[in-house]
């Protein structure tokens, strides 16, 4: 009898054990999203999306995996959100500038240098997960069928290139400069007197190359990884836009899984969100330094300039309000002022 009672005892223990390694994924059906972005090899975005994916596949058990299309494999980031909006591809990461395509809130994020006196860490306090304003900007995103993950940045921004150096707001004028078809950026480079030319992304380094254009504006490790500073004399820092990562899925994908593979998807983004801000520096001022190296001039503009170009754009402040509304612009501005303190 004592014998019976101690192999019971063992049983119990060893399913005890069992339920406690019972993975929560275990009853769940295996699943695959279809992730895509525009995003160069080595830059942020892509390295983000790479590493989401193995980080996602080990939390749950290999159940929910990510099949990535980096590198504009499946289209750029315009040609990506049709094909989410048609149900082709589930998921993306891509910066804030097309995106604002389908979420008008987006862009908020395109108030002229909104983002330029701030630091990483308070800007942090502002986009992350949690956050009134992140909370405010989802809202938009399930109102055009999409549901926000995460929000990848690290102080760093969209910078300029030029074949002529810049230190003046006169300096602007007459600059034939490649933008992105956004008409937040068409207007904010009008308004500081520039010639703004959309220019396919691929067909962008012989544009500078042969004169088309004199300048352009990307993430300094973007304007490294595709060579652009090759054919470009100068880097004015402007900081005109925050160089950041929006990850996303369609509402229709994301609340078909499972309750677990939701707070897995969650719980990876923010993981490796962690680990790859803190090497956005880095990545920006290595490349950087690669320019340097190639024989571009950086010039740094004084908290004087970046004021004078504020002014010069407010009417790209209004254009964004009348097409988002107040509400999102304030609670930006307002949560940036209270995350300085």
């Amino acid at each position: 009898m004592k014998k019976f009672i101690i192999v019971a005892l063992v049983l119990v223990l060893f399913m005890s054990m069992s339920a406690a390694y019972a993975s929560e994924f275990d009853d769940l059906e295996p699943v695959t999203i279809i992730m895509a972005d525009g995003t160069a090899k080595g830059a942020a975005g892509n390295i983000w999306a790479e590493l989401f994916a193995d980080t996602l596949a080990t939390i749950t058990d290999y159940k929910l995996k990510v099949e990535y299309h980096g590198n504009s494999e499946l289209g750029g980031d315009l040609e990506i959100i049709r094909k989410m909006q048609a149900g082709e591809i589930d998921c993306c990461d891509m910066q804030s500038m097309n995106a604002a395509t389908a979420i008008k809130e987006v862009g908020v994020f395109e108030l002229p240098l909104v983002f330029a006196k701030y630091k990483a860490a308070q800007i942090d306090k502002v986009v992350k997960p949690g956050s009134r304003f992140f909370e405010a900007l989802n809202e938009g995103f399930r109102r055009a069928g999409f549901e926000l993950i995460d929000y990848l940045q690290g102080g760093t921004y969209r910078e300029m290139s030029s074949n002529f150096p810049i230190q003046s707001l006169e300096d602007f004028r007459g600059l034939k400069i490649r933008t992105l078809t956004s008409e937040y950026q068409i207007s904010f480079w009008k308004n500081l007197g520039c010639e703004p030319t959309p220019i396919a992304f691929e067909e962008l380094y012989n544009a500078l190359k042969n004169g088309v254009v004199d300048a352009e504006e990307n993430a300094i490790d973007t304007q490294v990884n595709s060579g652009f500073y090759n054919v470009q004399k100068f880097l004015i820092l402007t900081h005109h836009s925050l160089y950041g990562n929006l990850l996303y899925m369609t509402s229709a994908k994301f609340n078909s899984l499972a309750p677990a593979y939701q707070k897995a998807i969650r719980q990876a983004a923010a993981k490796t969100s962690k680990q790859v801000q803190r090497r956005l520096k880095e990545i920006s001022d290595n490349a950087m330094r690669v320019m340097m190296g190639g024989g571009v001039e950086v010039i740094e503009l004084p908290v004087e300039i970046i004021d004078d170009m504020i002014r010069a754009t407010e009417e790209t402040s209004r254009l964004i309000r009348r097409n988002i509304g107040d509400e999102i612009c304030d609670l930006l501005i307002m949560s940036l002022a209270e995350a300085a303190y």
